[in-house]
């Protein structure tokens, strides 16, 4: 049969959320969000393992891949060579704080209690 990959991923999310639904009451938060996150990577395999195996899928998935990189490459070069040539200029930030390194214990140097 063919292979629609909107409809498949959707009726696995449909039978994981109803799954999850049920146990919803027995489980944390984190444990939902684990077994969520473990649920959309086995999908992602499934549908990678699939892909490989349409040899048009793949030359696509190819050819995209180059022409994003070549496009994101090429912009940078572009911003880079702007900055350079003073085409373009970045404002300096006129709050002290944004640029400011905080040093005490407990914190990192931004000032934030570390996760």
């Amino acid at each position: 049969g063919k292979w629609i990959c909107g409809q498949n991923l959707g009726q696995m999310a449909n039978a994981s959320q109803t799954h999850e639904t049920a146990k919803a009451g027995t489980k944390t938060e984190e444990e939902s969000e684990l077994e969520r996150l473990q649920m959309a990577i086995q999908q992602l395999q499934q549908v990678k393992a699939h892909l490989q195996k349409d040899k048009y899928a793949n030359l696509t998935v190819d050819i995209l891949s180059t022409l994003v990189d070549d496009l994101c490459t090429d912009v940078c070069v572009d911003v880079h060579r702007s900055l350079k040539m003073g085409l373009i200029c970045i404002p300096s930030s006129k709050n002290e704080y944004s640029t400011r390194i905080v040093d005490v214990p407990g914190y990192d140097i931004h000032g934030l209690v570390p996760e």
